[in-house]
């Protein structure tokens, strides 16, 4: 079966990813207020800020931006847990490690259409 290319299309999962991008990281710097330890705030205030500057690039399809969003996803259920030990007071708990579990199935899924031929295609 041929493949089609679509020239100029513009999916809409890049752009929900864009814009889900964004909104993590407005919640990860808002988060860093509320931060009992100091260094658990300034992480979650980098990565929020560095989320924010890669939804934008993604948004405006630049193809440094989709590779930095395939490492801002990967690095967020090492943040899930980061949050949760700091706030639990470093004991570990079922529902963190169930939490992390369950975001774990749709972040592969993303990351696998993130980087898929057609989506790539966008970006070139």
């Amino acid at each position: 079966m041929p493949q089609e290319f679509h020239i100029g299309h513009r999916s809409s999962l890049v752009t929900f990813m864009a814009w889900g991008l964004l909104v993590l990281g407005t919640l990860a710097v808002l988060l860093a207020w509320w931060a009992p330890q100091p260094l658990l705030a300034t992480f979650c205030a980098l990565w929020g800020l560095a989320c924010a500057a890669t939804g934008n690039a993604l948004g405006r399809r630049l193809e440094w931006g989709r590779r930095v969003a395939r490492t801002m996803l990967s690095s967020l259920p090492l943040l899930a847990v980061l949050v949760g030990l700091g706030w639990a007071g470093l004991q570990p708990s079922l529902t963190l490690g169930l939490g992390v579990a369950a975001m774990l199935l749709p972040l592969g899924w993303a990351l696998r259409r993130l980087n898929s031929r057609g989506v790539r295609q966008e970006f070139a």
